[in-house]
């Protein structure tokens, strides 16, 4: 005799014993979808995607903007501040100039100091003496500061001309240095002249000549090179020329007065002196 399992239907009350009758909520979520939608998970996230870029876009677009606003905002200020400091340099540089031009020292010639001198006695007849005349050069600083490291050189001669430009810068040697102080004049030399080379011969023992002519072609002539107090300023020179053309003595006060007329070329100062390198470049031998 042969039997078969009977498959009775699961109570499902009775598949779990612990179960009070009572249905625990589901976690599970289910989605229904109407028929006829489609779902594509990919479009969507290439749709999220593009609209991520473009919205990067549009900021990066818009932070381009600002930058370049900002870069065109600091080269403006940067530009500002230059010509700021270009004006501000223009305007030391004006002031310095004026001031240079005002307080520096500023010399020029200012006459001659003459003397007649008894240099011994004529050997002929002791009642009368032999003269010469001594000439000191006066230099006249008008500025407001000192002259610096002067260095001058002058002649007195007889020529048969203008002195020439060899004449006038010719090598003369090692030269002493002086100053002269602001508001100040400066007396340079002597020169020695013999009386006869001036007039032709001795005058004697006289007390007044008015006027006195002198010998033709009697030149005086000189130049001085000196520096200001302010650094970064080239050296300065001035030169006199004089044709020495008469003289005046008076008996009261034994007062000599020199009548002289300007030379065509050199009086002069700085680079108006066309020879301005030449004698400048003499100066540096000087002591």
């Amino acid at each position: 005799m042969s039997w078969k399992k009977i498959n009775r239907p699961q109570d499902p009350s009775a598949a779990n014993p612990n179960n009070d009758g009572t249905q625990k909520e589901s976690k599970d979520r289910h989605v229904y979808v109407e028929n006829g939608v489609q779902i594509d998970l990919v479009q969507d996230l290439r749709d999220d995607i593009k609209t991520a870029q473009t919205n990067n876009a549009t900021d990066n677009r818009k932070q381009l903007f600002w930058a370049r606003i900002a870069a065109f905002a600091a080269i403006g200020a940067a530009f500002f501040v230059g010509w700021q400091g270009y004006l501000l340099q223009q305007s030391n540089g004006i002031n310095r100039e004026s001031m240079v031009a005002v307080q520096r020292a500023f010399v020029t010639w200012n006459g001659f100091d003459p003397d007649r001198v008894i240099n011994r006695l004529n050997p002929t007849d002791p009642s009368k003496s032999i003269f010469r005349w001594t000439f000191f050069i006066k230099y006249e600083n008008s500025g407001a500061t000192p002259a610096r490291g002067a260095v001058c050189y002058s002649e007195i001669s007889v020529l048969p001309d203008e002195p020439s430009e060899e004449r006038f810068t010719a090598d003369r040697g090692v030269l002493p240095r002086t100053t002269i102080g602001p508001k100040a004049i400066q007396k340079v030399g002597p020169l020695f002249v013999e009386e006869p080379v001036l007039f032709g011969a001795d005058l004697g023992n006289v007390t007044e000549l008015t006027p006195l002519n002198v010998q033709p072609n009697v030149f005086m002539w000189g130049w001085m090179v000196y520096n200001d107090t302010f650094p970064s300023t080239n050296p300065h020179v001035t030169e006199f020329c004089k044709h020495l053309v008469g003289v005046r003595i008076t008996s009261e006060t034994q007062h000599i007065v020199l009548m002289t007329n300007n030379c065509s070329k050199h009086n002069c100062t700085d680079e108006e002196c066309e020879d301005y390198a030449a004698i400048t470049a003499l100066s540096r031998k000087a002591k």
